[in-house]
C-alpha cells in the first residue's frame, strides 16, 4: 500500500516522478482506511472495502523488517 510508505523520487529516460511521503506516521488507521477507500472507488473502480483490520494487517507486513 503505496500510502503507507514514501516513494523516493523516480527519473526515467524522458519522465521522472516526484517523490511522495508516507502516511503511516501521520493518519490513523481509520483515516488511512477513509482514504484507501475514496481512492479505490475514485481512481480505480474498484469497491470501497478496505477496513481498519486490513489497515492494520497491512502495516505490520510492511514495516516488519524496518
Amino acid at each position: 500500500m503505496v500510502i503507507l510508505k514514501r516513494i523516493k523520487s523516480q527519473h526515467y529516460n524522458t519522465t521522472s516522478f516526484y517523490a511522495m511521503p508516507g502516511y503511516a506516521d501521520q493518519l490513523s488507521d481509520e483515516q488511512l482506511k477513509d482514504l484507501s477507500n475514496y481512492l479505490r472507488v475514485t481512481w480505480s473502480n474498484q469497491p470501497g472495502d478496505v477496513d481498519v483490520d486490513t489497515i492494520h494487517d497491512l502495516k505490520e507486513v510492511i514495516f516488519e523488517h524496518d
